[in-house]
């Protein structure tokens, strides 16, 4: 039986995270949302998810510009 908050979710992510996450990953976020029936936990879990993404590439991004730093001059 689909839940349609966790269909509603799932669409979410799809629309606006995909691009932010592999396959792999996108296979395991719609696995934990047909896991957590209810909005808020669906909720909360793909938020946290972002947070963490986004705190990731910021991470990856400033490391890259350090070390690209030396090599710009």
């Amino acid at each position: 039986p689909t839940n349609p908050v966790v269909d509603a979710a799932i669409d979410i992510f799809v629309a606006e995270d995909a691009a932010d996450f592999s396959d792999n990953e996108k296979a395991a976020i719609v696995d934990g949302f047909a896991k957590e029936p209810a909005r808020a936990s669906a909720y909360t879990r793909l938020h946290k998810l972002r947070s963490a993404r986004k705190a990731y590439l910021k991470r990856i991004l400033k490391s890259n510009t350090q070390n690209d730093s030396s090599e710009d001059d």
